[in-house]
């Protein structure tokens, strides 16, 4: 049964940080008896998506590297709602280059019997210390790209690392999704060699800046299309973590609640 759920992009502004953040915060609102982790590991603070100001990495950095990590204070010092943690991740520039993968490493091997269910963030660098160690500890990698053609060159010339590094994508999500576009769902499964199944596809919405600017999600603005998509992605996650589905998504209008 998987539990840790690692999200990567396949390159920079493919979306990785809503679309993990997104999956937490539907999950979460709709299975309240799950405990819910969403954890950045990358060179970045991540949490760009809420107000919500808790735990972060950078603060852990001393505990992490002298493995000296006390859950009780973690858990409460990330706790955001009552089912739903977040830890931020790197807020200093020029601070990642301080971690190394065992870091992040030891960080969900001690929190991973604390939750039900944990999203990673790994952002979008293969050689990020904590990014690196997230995605070898994740029982499942999930890769973000787009339609454009430069993300997918890039996706092809870091498939020899991938594989080099024995990383095996589960998982795939093409962000900002517009049917009707020459690289459609069975273009880029036969161009990149990904099972029809294994794609997942998130509908391009308007509000992008809009939901960076106050701090929400992209369920914050009713998307119907978003919201069916971030559904079935969810829904998939937790198959693959040997939970039951969420049925159907709220009728009231959804509130965001970090």
């Amino acid at each position: 049964m998987s539990k840790l759920f690692v999200f990567h992009g396949a390159d920079s502004k493919t979306g990785v940080s809503m679309l993990a953040q997104s999956a937490a915060e539907l999950i979460a609102g709709e299975k309240r008896e799950k405990r819910v982790l969403l954890v950045n590991l990358q060179g970045r603070y991540g949490a760009a998506y809420t107000g919500f100001v808790g735990e972060n990495v950078e603060g852990l950095r001393h505990y992490l590297d002298n493995r000296l990590l006390n859950r009780e204070e973690v858990l409460a010092g990330c706790r955001c709602t009552e089912n739903l943690y977040v830890i931020g991740g790197v807020a200093t520039i020029g601070e990642e280059r301080y971690y190394q993968p065992e870091m992040s490493s030891y960080l969900l091997s001690e929190l991973r019997d604390e939750f039900d269910l944990i999203l990673a963030d790994s952002g979008s660098e293969i050689d990020n210390g904590l990014a690196l160690g997230s995605l070898i500890m994740g029982d499942e990698l999930i890769l973000t790209l787009t339609q454009q053609e430069g993300v997918l060159k890039r996706l092809e010339k870091l498939t020899p690392l991938y594989r080099k590094l024995d990383l095996a994508f589960t998982l795939w999500v093409c962000n900002r999704f517009e049917e009707g576009d020459p690289y459609s769902r069975e273009y880029l499964c036969r161009r990149l060699n990904i099972p029809q199944e294994s794609l997942f596809t998130a509908a391009e919405t308007q509000e992008g800046r809009r939901a960076e600017a106050e701090a929400r999600t992209l369920l914050a603005y009713r998307s119907r299309a978003y919201e069916a998509d971030l559904l079935n992605l969810s829904n998939e996650i937790l198959r693959r973590a040997g939970e039951g589905p969420i049925e159907k998504q709220r009728k009231k209008r959804w509130k965001s609640f970090i």
